[in-house]
């Protein structure tokens, strides 16, 4: 292989660490994935060692290149997404984390989050500001968390040794050899702290929620050089050249550079986006707006809506039920039954995000009888998986001035037939698979290649978008609208059942 032939793109997710060296035509030349534990102490919260992830990524990389043959001094540059809203505390002078980092999914902070909800004003002024509602998914409150109960985040604060950041800053101070601390405006705008219309940290809000300036990364366009990976990790420098957020980073994968375009990755939790393109900030009831990527002085924004438990649910299937032994068995359960038998399963694990907003709702079956069966659970859960991104979309197509008319989709369970067929009936447009599933390495393998000059335009990405499969609706509109009324009864019994007083639930999302 000649000199600078490739690029490499590290994926640090929820459960695995995947790093994948691309060539020029964005094939993939080696590959290779760590996974790192799952930390649940109390019910609710999630946890991760950000020195395991550290040394998963480190190893991931090195069993790449050899895997390929190839050198560090062949690589042009290195582009990282990153999980997004999870938080690692760590000391300047020792490099040592502090805590352990706090996990997107984590819900410690909910009763936090309800008491800065009760304030209406601050509520609209962070949706403004931040393009988010005031929710334990999102890092400030889990920051404000950590500086409450840990003694030495308190006292590594108070001699301005404290440093704050997600993953992707975490690892790219390390990876440096602790010369940069940044992130980029797609990651940043997940915080809570991050002004999305100035693209900048918030001052008010990082006064509101008692986070110092100085222990936060800078933010640095989503594409460039932003640092480079020390000589000693690798055997020689390396150039960081992109940073995004794992979902923007699929966004880009799929090639939904314009406005209209959206992808859904079906991972630990599943995430539609909508690219709203660079016309500036968009707000819609009941979604997200976050920043996209940054490319020079060009920001693109995107519509986000969440479901916070896609995949952990077929996990929660095998390891908390019982009632499978691989992930892969849901599909032939699913097939083997005509229906799910009138069994609909909300799949609220960690609670229910978009449109909703609602995190006391829990995961329910509904319609049990006698002749339920472990085939109607599995199809349920399921089905239930693809009537939440139904909410999405119903809510994108009100918040934006023209329909969605398809959909790319990538992450593990879009290999499930039986899911990507049923995704596509209750929406009623086509659901596109690339052939590269793996779409948030390409996504951020492709913006570090532009950085460098490595890629020239966008035609090679269009050409690795070219839909491997794709699922055609089968339903007519009354069937999918039929099915779809039964689901929205039963997210209205899972909301009552979670307000103990047994009230219909207040439809809250204006206030949040």
């Amino acid at each position: 292989m000649k000199t600078k032939q490739c690029i490499l793109a590290i994926d640090q997710g929820t459960t695995f660490t995947k790093t994948y060296l691309f060539d020029r035509n964005l094939n993939v030349v080696a590959g290779n994935t760590g996974s790192h534990t799952q930390i649940r102490p109390h019910a609710g919260w999630v946890e991760h060692d950000a020195r395991e992830i550290l040394g998963t990524t480190i190893a991931s990389i090195r069993a790449t290149l050899r895997s390929a043959g190839v050198r560090a001094s062949e690589i042009a540059a290195v582009g990282i997404a990153n999980q997004g809203e999870t938080v690692v505390a760590w000391d300047a002078s020792t490099g040592a984390p502090l805590y352990h980092a706090i996990v997107w999914q984590d819900r410690r902070t909910e009763k936090m989050c309800e008491v800065l909800r009760g304030d209406p004003s601050f509520a609209r002024n962070v949706r403004n500001r931040t393009g988010l509602h005031i929710d334990p998914y999102f890092s400030a409150t889990k920051v404000a968390w950590l500086s409450k109960h840990v003694l030495a985040i308190r006292r590594a604060a108070s001699r301005k040794r404290l440093m704050v950041g997600t993953m992707d800053s975490w690892l790219i101070w390390n990876l440096s050899g602790r010369k940069s601390f940044v992130t980029d405006p797609s990651t940043a705008s997940r915080t809570l702290l991050f002004n999305i219309r100035t693209l900048r940290w918030d001052v008010g809000l990082l006064k509101r929620f008692g986070v110092d300036r100085s222990s936060l990364p800078d933010v640095l366009p989503s594409q460039g050089v932003c640092g480079t990976i020390a000589s000693s990790v690798l055997g020689a420098e390396v150039p960081i050249a992109a940073l995004l957020c794992d979902q923007q980073a699929a966004l880009l994968g799929h090639g939904c550079l314009k406005a209209g375009q959206a992808k859904c990755t079906y991972g630990t939790g599943a995430f539609f986006l909508l690219n709203l393109g660079n016309t500036g900030v968009q707000l819609a009831e009941g979604l997200l707006t976050s920043i996209a990527w940054s490319m020079e002085k060009n920001t693109h924004y995107v519509f986000d809506g969440g479901v916070y438990s896609a995949g952990s649910a077929v996990d929660w299937l095998k390891n908390g039920l019982g009632i499978i032994a691989t992930a892969s068995e849901t599909q032939d359960l699913a097939t083997s039954v005509d229906s799910a038998g009138g069994v609909i399963f909300v799949p609220a694990l960690h609670g229910l995000a978009s449109p909703y907003w609602n995190s006391s709702v829990r995961a329910c079956f509904l319609g049990l009888n006698a002749r339920t069966t472990r085939a109607h659970l599995a199809r349920a859960v399921l089905e239930g998986i693809a009537y939440r991104i139904r909410d999405i979309c119903e809510t994108m197509n009100s918040g934006w001035s023209r329909k969605i008319e398809s959909l790319s989709v990538d992450g593990g369970l879009t290999r499930n037939t039986f899911l990507m067929q049923f995704q596509s009936d209750i929406l009623g447009i086509p659901i596109r698979v690339p052939h590269m599933s793996e779409s948030t390495s390409l996504g951020v393998a492709y913006l570090a290649g532009l950085a460098v000059g490595f890629f020239k335009g966008e035609e090679v990405l269009h050409r690795k978008n070219r839909a491997g499969r794709v699922f055609l609706p089968r339903l007519t509109r009354a069937e999918r609208d039929r099915m779809y009324g039964d689901w929205k009864r039963a997210v209205r019994a899972a909301e009552i059942f979670a307000r103990r007083d047994g009230s219909r639930p207040r439809d809250n999302r204006n206030s949040r």
